[in-house]
């Protein structure tokens, strides 16, 4: 069963243990973030970055904010992230924000993650013909 949580700092927004980020500002029921964006009680869309994660924009004090999927729900359900700690997708997928795919670790422990999984990124400096 999905359990869903209050989002840190975003009052009116949740956030569930999936991985799914909602509007609670609707009186009639919560909308998904599939709804568009910009209107009173609907959370922005989910995007994808370059390097896979999915993020979001939340409104507050009139302002739109961007945050990482994956953040949010660590940080509703696990608590703030401690100094010097990333967050750490299990699996290698940056779109699998599952509670039960992610963990706080150090770049050292993501980076082997990555290469477990064959996701890491080996830069190659080129040369000019």
């Amino acid at each position: 069963m999905e359990t869903w949580k209050q989002v840190p700092d975003f009052p009116g927004y949740e956030v569930s243990d999936e991985g799914r980020v909602r509007s609670t500002r609707v009186s009639i029921k919560p909308r998904l973030l599939a709804l568009s964006h910009g209107k009173p009680g609907r959370a922005g869309r989910r995007f994808e970055r370059p390097e896979g994660s999915l993020h979001v924009s939340l409104r507050r004090d009139g302002q739109t904010f961007k945050r990482r999927v994956h953040r949010l729900v660590m940080e509703a359900f696990v608590g703030p992230r401690p100094d010097g700690l990333e967050t750490r997708h299990i699996d290698g997928d940056h779109t699998n924000n599952h509670l039960s795919n992610l963990r706080y670790g150090t770049g050292s422990e993501n980076s082997f993650d990555a290469m477990s999984h064959g996701t890491h990124v080996v830069l190659v400096r080129g040369k000019r013909d």
